[in-house]
């Protein structure tokens, strides 16, 4: 006698029962690839925009904070050297890096995150720099030798304390705007698999049907797969120049942003030693070996030669080929301002090391922060703009593939239930 379960088998092979099972499996394929596919293609717009108007925007934000404290730094050193009532343009650089620095911190603070302790730790350590600052001028002024301390006491909190901090919060925004290039352009694994499942299955059951029936197409399973083919063509296509964009983005825009604050923040710090070691009178050894430390660094492989190497073919070349001629320009000034003061030459060393003459150690300086600011500048536009066009391929394309799924899944609803209705 047939059991309970021979009786559904029975059921379930009958004609009708197993193009129904067809229709239920069709349809329920194509809306999991509609919703794996939208939740993929969503995850990597939604990357796309985040790594264009939040992580890298961050990421330049810090480096803009760490340039100018680090040029704050620089220039009053510089101004001390000047002796009395120091240079106006000195005065006023000092100033606008202070306010930027201070904007910046508003900004890097207000986001939060891992690093917002150590940016609030530098918005508190500003004014105590700026109080020593300002009491080492007063004291400059008046020809008190004190003044050289609190100036070296104002630059070893920057040096040894707000700058490490930012560097902190500058390194963490790197990786964030790293991962989100990653979860931009990773391998869509799921929708893969899916997408190979659901393809696989539509050709099976297109091939069963048309057993059963003799007939060779199904129109509802036909516009189906044209549904899942135009989805899959439409999401390459998108995801294709995503790729591409980011890819530009990164080769072009951040990694060359990167290198270049990295040689101009360390010949901001140099320049700042260049400046202390004179303003220590014959005291400023650890100046000077650090001032060593950092133009090892720029004139190596870790500087300029990478950096040559990244730019190579890019419109920003020669600009680095300028600024790689001022620091060469400034190394031979530098050796000069060591060589007078060795010498006891003090104010000839002084006025070499921040005098206007085309030949200081000032002008060759200026060149190079010009040619590397302007030179990250088009970096960072490049960076934009290929940004906002990755964003611009995938926008909407999570959404039509989950729509083009929906109208398979319907279309082949509609074509199974037309060959349920020829057995009534």
């Amino acid at each position: 006698m047939p059991t309970v379960l021979d009786r559904a088998r029975a059921v379930a092979a009958h004609s009708p029962s197993r193009l129904r099972s067809l229709g239920a499996l069709a349809v329920a394929g194509l809306l999991l690839l509609g919703l794996v596919g939208g939740i993929t293609l969503d995850n990597r717009a939604t990357a796309a925009r985040d790594l264009a108007t939040r992580s890298e925007p961050l990421s330049l934000d810090a480096q803009e904070l760490y340039r100018s404290l680090a040029d704050a730094d620089a220039t009053a050193a510089s101004g001390f050297l000047a002796g009395g009532i120091e240079p106006a343009l000195l005065r006023e650089r000092y100033d606008a890096d202070i306010a930027r620095a201070m904007a910046s911190l508003s900004d890097a603070t207000a986001v939060g995150g891992a690093d917002a302790a150590g940016f609030a730790q530098v918005a508190r350590d500003i004014p105590v720099y700026t109080g020593l600052v300002e009491t080492a001028r007063t004291n400059n002024r008046q020809g008190q030798p004190v003044g050289a301390a609190y100036l070296r006491e104002a630059s070893g909190l920057m040096q040894n304390s707000m700058l490490p901090a930012v560097n902190r919060g500058y390194t963490a925004q790197n990786a964030s705007a790293a991962a989100d290039g990653d979860r931009a352009t990773g391998f869509p694994w799921w929708l893969v698999i899916v997408l190979v499942l659901v393809g696989a299955g539509l050709y099976l059951g297109q091939r069963d049907l048309a057993r059963r029936t003799r007939r060779v197409f199904n129109q509802g399973l036909v516009a189906a797969t044209l549904a899942v083919a135009l989805a899959f063509g439409w999401a390459v296509i998108g995801l294709g120049a995503e790729a591409v964009h980011l890819s530009t983005a990164r080769s072009e825009g951040s990694d060359p942003v990167l290198a270049l604050s990295a040689i101009r923040l360390a010949a901001l710090q140099a320049r700042a030693d260049e400046s202390l070691t004179l303003v220590a009178r014959g005291t400023g050894d650890s100046y000077e070996a650090d001032f060593a430390r950092q133009v090892a660094f720029i004139g190596g492989r870790g500087g300029f030669d990478r950096t040559a190497e990244l730019t190579r073919h890019l419109p920003v070349s020669g600009l680095v080929g300028e600024a790689r001629t001022a620091f060469n320009s400034w190394l031979g000034a530098h050796a000069k301002v060591r060589e007078l003061d060795k010498a006891g030459n003090y104010p000839d060393a002084v006025q070499t090391a921040i005098g206007s003459a085309p030949t200081s150690a000032a002008s060759a300086f200026t060149v190079l922060d010009a040619r590397l600011g302007a030179a990250i500048e088009r970096s960072q536009a490049t960076f934009a703009t290929e940004a906002a066009r990755a964003r611009g391929s995938v926008a909407g394309v999570g959404v039509g593939f989950g729509l083009l799924c929906a109208l398979g899944a319907a279309a082949a609803a509609w074509g199974v239930g037309q060959r349920v209705k020829e057995y009534r």
